[in-house]
Formats: structure tokens, sequence, C-alpha cells
């Protein structure tokens, strides 16, 4: 699995490399949200993973992104952040470590509200959505809640983000829609294209909003840019980075298209 000590291992690491490494926030517990930064100009990608603790894996495909941006030196503006949920990946490790099936779920932040339902888009309306503490689907107090999500909101936002990218396990599916209607035809095309390169499927989710307050919904919904929630692998939760090689070799290209694209 993919934690803290080797997210800082890898900041200290790229940082020798020429990557521009910020921290955007802290997590409930103190540890920083790492993002690495490559290229120059346009409409800004942001790719992140990780905000599942027992998705975790996910991380190693935006670090294989990463690995390719700053190889090539070029192109447009790409921001990773393979970690957004710090917290959650020691959670999981302990889980790992203890062999405690309920940790190894383990969904949601230090303080079992889970990231991705935190967002201001339609907040606690999907059929999913908890509102108590637990280890998935709580949507916490309100909207951005929880200092995670306000610092990546806060850094989509100041870095004019043109498009977002969140990997999650597991499925092999691609999600795009929310509600959308002016850039309908647009946002379809870069998921027809993802569809293409990743020969996952995409799906469109509308009224039946078993789950809404994802940073995908948000960046549609509040930010109006196109944005993938892409569903990394198959099998039972955490999948390790073995169990999804295949799927990172097929996505570790797929930030810099995406980035042509949008900026065309």
């Amino acid at each position: 699995m993919y934690g803290y000590d080797k997210l800082l291992k890898d900041a200290e690491y790229y940082s020798k490399k020429g990557v521009r490494i910020e921290s955007i926030g802290k997590s409930t517990q103190g540890r920083d949200i790492i993002c690495f930064a490559v290229g120059e100009g346009g409409k800004p990608l942001v790719s992140t993973a990780a905000i599942h603790a027992r998705e975790n894996a996910s991380a190693y495909a935006v670090l294989a992104q990463l690995r390719r941006a700053s190889a090539s030196g070029e192109g447009f503006t790409r921001y990773f952040i393979p970690l957004v949920n710090p917290d959650g990946a020691e959670i999981l490790s302990e889980g790992i470590r203890r062999r405690d099936e309920g940790l190894k779920k383990w969904k949601a932040n230090a303080v079992g509200v889970d990231l991705n339902v935190n967002f201001d888009a339609r907040w606690g309306q999907g059929k999913q959505n908890v509102f108590y503490a637990s280890g998935e689907n709580y949507v916490g107090k309100s909207a951005f809640s929880e200092p995670e999500t306000r610092a990546l909101a806060r850094f989509t936002e100041k870095v004019g983000a043109g498009m977002t990218l969140s990997y999650h396990t597991a499925g092999r599916e691609i999600y795009w829609y929310f509600f959308q209607k002016e850039n309908y035809a647009r946002d379809l095309r870069l998921a027809k294209y993802a569809e293409h390169c990743l020969r996952y499927r995409y799906r469109r989710i509308d009224s039946d909003c078993e789950s809404a307050g994802g940073y995908k919904d948000w960046c549609v919904e509040k930010l109006g840019i196109p944005a993938l929630t892409i569903e990394l692998g198959n099998g039972e939760h955490p999948l390790s980075c073995e169990d999804i090689e295949e799927d990172i070799a097929l996505n570790v290209g797929l930030a810099d298209a995406l980035s042509r694209m949008i900026n065309a």
C-alpha cells in the first residue's frame, strides 16, 4: 500500500528532479496533503487519488503519470495529488497489520467522514449517504466540514483547473456526468475518449443519484469543468499495486492526452 512515509520520500526524491512540490493543506491529524506540479501554461489538469482509504492502490496510477510527466519535462501544467486522505492510509495500514477486516474496508478520514461525499454538490442528497460517523458514506456535519476537502477545493480553484481526474478502485468504470446541460457534449466527448483509451465503460448516473457530494460532482456542478472519476481494477478491497498493474499501464498516458485535448 501507499502510505504517508512513502509520500514524503517521493516528495524529497522528485524535488531533486526539479518537480515543484507543495502542501495544499493539512489532514485532520495534521499530515500534509502533498501536490507535485509539472509543466507550464495552459489550462491545468489535476489528477488525484486515494481519497478513500481502502482504495489506496489508486495512488500508484497518479504516481505513474507523475513519473512520465517529470521524465518528459514537456507539456501543459499538470498537478498530481496521490494521497488526498493520508490519515485514511494510516488506518488502512493498521487494518492490514492487525488483519482487521473493518479497518481494511475503511473509506473515511480519521473522524469517520467519507471525503468523497463532503463536497458542496447536492451534499447529503445521495441515496447511499449517511448522517453519522462511519467507515464509509458519512457526509459530515456540513459540506466542506473536513480540512481535506476544503484544501482540495481551494487548490482546484486557486490553480484554475481546466479538468480533473479522480482515481478510485474498483470496477473499471468511468463516471463523468453530474446533471450538466451546457457542457454535456464537451464532457461526453472526453469520457468517450477515456473509454477508448482504457477499454473501460463510461457510465451516466443522474436520476438515481446513489451518491452525491463528490469531488468530481463539485468540479462539474460548481466549477463547470470536465471531471472524470476512474475506477481501477477488479476484486475485493483493498486491492494492491500488483492487482492494478494493467490499469496503471493503460492510464499512464491519459493525463497527458486529456491535457492536450482541453488545451486544443
